[in-house]
C-alpha cells in the first residue's frame, strides 16, 4: 500500500502569496491562539482516532499494535481542496523505530529493496524513497521493519479491539497476532497515514478461511441421519479459497482434520474439487485407519496451496472434500449417536516462515483452526425376551430367533447378548454384583437387572454379507437384542423353541422410522400396525411345554406308551385267567 504523498514545507508559501495582509494577520494570530490552547491542555495539535476492522466470522481475540515509523506535521494542500487534503511534511523518524539503526540496515540491504536506499541520509530521503513504492514493495517493507529489530515496543500502542484513540500525525507500522489454534488469522502488516487522510476505519488484510460439514443422503444434505451397521455414510465438506494475495505469506498449510468416533470405518476414498474442477495435489493421512474398534483421525492436505490461494482465477472459489465411512457394530447404538468432526487447520500469520514439511498433527508453527463441525448419525435396535408360560414367568435358553429386513437392502444386523459373571468354583453358585458382592439369587426375573456384573458381547456377519435376515440364539437369561439397525420396515420370529417346548408362532413386524437432528434420533416404532411409539421395543416370545418325547406330524410316540400300557394289562389279565382256570382243573 502506497505511503501517503510527500510534499515540502515550503508549499504554505504558495498558498500564502494569495492571500491579503487582512487574512494572514487574522490566520496568524488563530494559529498562535491555537498553539497557546494546545500547550496549556498538554495535546497534540492532531490526533486521530481509528478502528480496525476484521472478518465477521473471525472470533479470536487480535493484538494490534501500532508503531510510529514516521512523525511530521499535518499540512493543507495548496491550492486548497473540498474536502480538504493534508500531506505529512516536516518528516522526522517517529517514536516507534531507532531511526539511525533502521537507516543503517536499509542501507546495506540489497536483496530486499536492491539498493533502494542506498543514497538516504534521513527520515525525508526514505520516505521519499518509500512514497514510490507499489503495494508489493511497501509490503516487503512492511516486513523488513517487523524483522529489523529496530522497532521500539516502550513506545508502541496497543489495542485489543481495534480501537485506536488521539492518535499523534505520522506514518505507522501497525502489525497484528492471534493466539494459536485460535479460530483467526493475523492481518497482515498494514502501513497507514494517521491525521493525513480520514480514517474512518482500516480494513485488517486478512481472508479467514471457513468450513462446514454434511451428510449427504441422495440429493439431500442434512447435519444427522439413521443408518444400519454395514452401510455406508457419505460426507461432503465445503470451503472456499482464501484471498491471501498481497499478505507476504512464502507457503500457506491448508489441510482438513476429520476425526471418526469409534464404530465409523474410514473408506480411503477422498476426492476434492476446486470450483468443479478435481484437485489432485491432496495428501491423506493415515491412508488408513483400520476396522472402526477405536477412534481415529485423518488429515486431508492441499498441498501448493499457495498457488492456489494467489491465483486471481481461484481466488473465491468453492472448495469440495467428498469422503465415506462405514458404520461397523462397534458403533454406539443409544441415542447419543456416532460422531464425525471437522476442522480447518490453515496458515494465520504472514510474518511466520511456513515453508519445509507440513505435519497438520503437529505442525510447530503458528495456525488457525476453524469451530468444530460435526455430523451424527445413529442407528438402533429390537430386544427378544424369551419365556414360559408359567406364573412368574420364567426366563429360557436355547431358543433361536431370525430377523427379516423387508425389501432388497442389505443389511448386517448385529446380535447382543449378555454374559452374568458367575464363581464357577461355588456350590450353589454366587452371581457377582456390580459392586463386586455376590449374591445367589440369579439375575432372571429380577427387576434391577444392572446391578449384575455382566459383559455385553456383540457379533456381526462377515464383512461385506448383503444378507437381509440373521439368526441369533438367546444368552442364558433369555435375552438377545438385534443391533444396528436403522430405518426400515423388520420382520421377527421364532426359529427354533428351547428344548421340551412348543415354538412361539407369532412373528411381528416392526416399523422404524425418524426424524433426525443434530441432538435427538427421534426414533419411531410401530409393533404390527399398532399406533407408534417413541420407545425401543422390547417382544415377549411365549412357549408352552411339549411332551417328553418330540411330534413327528404323525400319531407319535405318545400312541405307543397308551397302547404298551394296553397291551400289558391284556398280558396280566390272561395270566391271571389261566391261572385261575389251572387251580380249578386240579380240584
Amino acid at each position: 500500500m502506497s505511503p501517503p504523498e510527500l510534499k515540502d514545507k515550503n508549499m504554505i508559501n504558495i498558498f500564502e502569496r494569495n492571500r491579503t495582509m487582512t487574512k494572514i494577520f487574522k490566520k496568524l494570530v488563530s494559529a498562535v491562539i491555537t498553539v497557546i490552547m494546545v500547550m496549556s491542555l498538554g495535546i497534540s495539535v492532531f490526533a486521530e482516532d481509528f478502528t480496525i476492522s476484521k472478518p465477521t466470522d473471525d472470533k479470536a481475540t487480535h493484538t494490534y499494535t501500532a508503531y510510529q515509523i514516521f512523525s511530521g506535521t499535518r499540512t493543507e494542500s495548496v491550492p486548497a481542496t473540498d474536502p480538504k487534503t493534508y500531506y505529512l511534511t516536516n518528516v522526522a523518524w517517529g517514536s516507534g523505530v531507532d531511526g539511525d539503526a533502521l537507516l543503517t540496515k536499509l542501507k546495506a540491504d540489497s536483496s530486499s529493496f536492491k539498493d533502494d536506499f542506498k543514497d538516504c541520509t534521513d527520515a525525508t530521503s526514505v520516505a521519499t524513497v518509500l512514497s514510490g513504492f507499489d503495494e508489493t514493495k511497501a509490503m516487503s517493507f512492511a516486513k523488513f521493519l517487523i524483522g529489523s529489530g529496530c522497532l521500539d515496543s516502550t513506545n508502541a500502542i496497543t489495542s485489543t479491539d481495534g480501537t485506536f484513540t488521539n492518535v499523534d500525525v505520522g506514518y505507522y507500522l501497525i502489525t497484528d497476532s492471534v493466539p494459536t489454534d485460535s479460530n483467526g488469522a493475523a492481518s497482515a502488516p498494514m502501513l497507514k497515514a494517521v491525521g493525513i487522510h480520514t480514517l474512518n476505519g482500516v480494513e485488517a488484510k486478512e481472508d479467514l478461511p471457513t468450513l462446514d460439514k454434511k451428510i449427504v443422503e441422495g440429493s439431500t444434505t442434512t447435519d444427522a441421519n439413521t443408518a444400519a451397521v454395514g452401510d455406508k455414510i457419505n460426507y461432503r465438506i465445503t470451503s472456499k479459497v482464501p484471498d491471501v494475495r498481497g499478505q507476504g505469506y512464502n507457503d500457506y498449510w491448508f489441510s482438513v482434520s476429520d476425526t471418526f468416533c469409534k464404530g465409523l470405518k474410514y473408506n480411503g476414498d477422498v476426492k476434492v474439487y476446486i470450483d468443479g474442477t478435481e484437485y489432485t495435489k491432496v495428501s491423506v493421512t493415515p491412508a488408513s485407519t483400520g476396522d472402526g474398534s477405536a477412534a481415529s483421525t485423518i488429515y486431508i492436505t492441499l498441498n501448493d496451496f499457495l498457488d492456489v490461494a494467489t491465483d486471481a482465477s481461484t481466488v473465491g472459489k468453492s472448495i469440495v472434500i467428498e469422503y465415506s465411512a462405514t458404520l461397523t457394530k462397534d458403533c454406539d447404538m443409544t441415542p447419543a449417536g456416532n460422531e464425525n468432526t471437522a476442522r480447518l487447520i490453515f496458515s494465520n500469520d504472514p510474518n511466520e516462515d511456513y515453508s519445509g514439511t507440513f505435519t497438520p498433527d503437529n505442525p510447530g508453527k503458528p495456525v488457525g483452526k476453524t469451530p468444530e463441525k460435526k455430523t451424527k448419525t445413529y442407528t438402533t435396535g429390537i430386544a427378544v425376551i424369551k419365556v414360559d408360560d408359567s406364573t412368574p414367568a420364567k426366563r429360557l435358553t436355547g431358543a433361536d430367533f431370525e430377523i427379516v429386513l423387508s425389501g432388497t437392502s442389505a443389511s448386517q444386523v448385529v446380535v447382543e447378548t449378555e454374559k452374568y459373571t458367575v464363581d464357577a468354583n461355588a456350590n450353589p453358585a454366587y452371581y457377582k454384583l456390580a459392586d463386586g458382592s455376590y449374591s445367589l439369587t440369579a439375575p432372571a426375573g429380577v427387576t434391577n437387572p444392572v446391578k449384575y456384573a455382566k459383559t455385553i458381547e456383540r457379533s456381526a456377519p462377515t464383512a461385506g454379507s448383503t444378507t437381509t435376515n440373521v439368526t441369533a440364539t438367546v444368552d442364558d437369561q433369555g435375552y438377545l437384542v438385534f443391533e444396528g439397525l436403522g430405518a426400515g420396515e423388520y420382520t421377527i420370529s421364532e426359529a427354533k423353541a428351547p428344548t421340551g417346548y412348543i415354538r412361539d408362532t407369532n412373528s411381528h413386524t416392526i416399523t422404524i422410522t425418524a426424524a433426525p437432528d443434530f441432538d435427538n434420533p427421534n426414533w419411531s416404532y410401530k409393533v404390527d400396525n399398532n399406533a407408534a411409539q417413541s420407545g425401543a421395543v422390547t417382544l415377549t416370545f411365549t412357549n408352552v411345554k411339549s411332551s417328553n418325547l418330540p411330534e413327528t406330524g404323525g400319531i407319535g410316540r405318545t400312541v405307543f406308551y397308551v397302547a404298551g400300557s394296553l397291551l400289558l394289562l391284556a398280558g396280566i389279565s390272561l395270566f391271571a385267567v389261566k391261572k385261575r382256570t389251572g387251580r380249578e382243573e386240579t380240584k
